[in-house]
């Protein structure tokens, strides 16, 4: 494709990168609806919004805080909010060039010349009679000093020391004392509080499910012609033009923060609420337990599904089948189960079935969800099963599915007496109980 022709694409381009943004809503919660936040009891929790609707607050939310000033907080992750009757506290990492005082043990005099030598102008390094060592600095300079010095210790093959450090907004790291390499590649963590008095309400924001699945389906519709104009121009087929539209870097700049991850990209400090002293955050409470932050990231899945065929006329047969899949971020389901079929003239196990699927909540609340995916089977005969259907959530953990027509090919073999193989369009219903 040369240049002239890919700028005709750029526009479906962009429209794709739109869709994917596409896939998240926002909503705005008030400070009245979040102190229920302080009775929840480890599990995802259903607030009102500021539109009378509800949502719901999970670990893999994203959440951000205006203060009763107008001013916002950066964006954190839902699964490092704690509680107490104080406020809301968040832990969360930052870069350690934010930091502007840090402090190191376990250096031996080796390290503690090559500190010395590569700090920079104007600063020395603060040692101790017990051995510590402090450094000072300003604009990112303690991240420049110490990126320096590990580099510089690479040669000499001595241990790097454990470091704290203390960042103006923050405070000193909340989890102590880190290894060097991992504060610089990872952050430091550190913990942030908003006093209740000082919160005037919350932007929560979650993934569509209902988005999502129109997203795959207008980028699988745009990415196709673009794909086929690829390989068309390499194969050299020419293909008829497409007008040049003017899609500036400033296009692309107003799209991004519509483009994968949160859409707050403004510097706003998770600050500390004027006068809030260090015993007053106290025995805070996670806002989610950790089994909740585990099944947020990969929630194990019983299921049971079964269903009538009435492909053979009065000779109904039923198929079911149990299973097990792990939902990884709560869309992805991948897992294994065995399939059977019951009929008149007695009982044939099919076999077993791998499964890759999708589970999209099709509203905030969850109490919806949209199912796709494929089902491949193995054993006294070939099965194949594409399915579609629509769960709804009856319990936190238990969910009722309808799956009405789903195609289901079962292949030569065995499989059930005296049957030929071929195309049957089963109804099922499905019992999941998510742990």
């Amino acid at each position: 494709m040369t240049p002239a022709s890919a700028r005709g694409w750029q526009p479906a381009l962009l429209a794709m990168l739109l869709c994917l943004g596409g896939c998240y809503s926002v909503a705005s919660v008030p400070a009245s609806s979040l102190r229920a936040l302080r009775s929840s009891r480890g599990g995802v929790v259903a607030l009102d919004t500021t539109s009378g609707q509800r949502t719901v607050l999970t670990p893999r939310s994203r959440i951000r805080f205006q203060r009763i000033d107008g001013t916002y907080t950066r964006a954190v992750s839902a699964s490092d909010l704690a509680v107490n009757d104080e406020g809301l506290f968040a832990i969360h990492a930052v870069r350690v060039d934010e930091a502007t005082e840090a402090i190191g043990c376990g250096l031996d005099d080796a390290a503690l010349e090559v500190l010395a030598r590569t700090a920079p102008e104007g600063r020395t390094p603060e040692v101790s009679p017990d051995g510590s060592v402090r450094l000072r600095g300003t604009d990112g300079a303690i991240y420049r000093w110490l990126s320096t010095f590990m580099f510089e210790m690479a040669t000499y093959r001595r241990p790097l020391g454990r470091w704290t450090f203390r960042c103006p907004e923050h405070g000193w790291a909340a989890r102590g004392w880190t290894d060097l390499i991992t504060a610089l590649d990872h952050g430091i963590e550190v913990t942030s509080g908003l006093a209740w008095r000082d919160l005037h309400r919350a932007e929560i924001e979650n993934m569509n499910g209902g988005r999502t699945v129109g997203a795959l389906v207008a980028g699988t519709a745009l990415a196709g012609p673009v794909f086929a104009a690829v390989v068309a121009q390499n194969l050299g087929f020419t293909l008829p033009s497409t007008p040049d539209l003017p899609v500036s870097a400033s296009d692309l700049e107003a799209a991004s923060p519509w483009v994968g991850g949160p859409r707050w990209s403004e510097p706003g400090p998770m600050m500390w609420s004027a006068g809030w002293k260090a015993p007053q955050i106290e025995h805070r409470r996670r806002v989610f337990t950790r089994w909740t932050r585990i099944r947020s990231i990969s929630d194990p899945v019983l299921t049971m599904e079964g269903g009538h065929d009435l492909r053979f006329g009065d000779d109904k047969v039923f198929n079911g089948s149990y299973g097990a899949v792990v939902r990884f971020i709560g869309l992805i389901d991948v897992g294994a189960g065995a399939r059977y079929t019951i009929s008149r003239d007695g009982y044939d196990t099919v076999g077993g079935y791998f499964r890759l699927g999708g589970h999209f909540h099709l509203d905030m609340q969850g109490r919806f969800a949209g199912a796709f995916g494929t089902d491949l089977g193995a054993g006294r005969s070939f099965q194949f099963r594409p399915f579609l259907g629509l769960r709804a959530r009856l319990t936190e953990q238990l969910f009722l599915g309808v799956f009405p027509f789903n195609p289901l090919y079962t292949g030569s073999g065995l499989g059930v007496r005296g049957r030929s193989p071929g195309w049957t369009f089963p109804s099922t219903l499905e019992v999941s109980f998510a742990f």
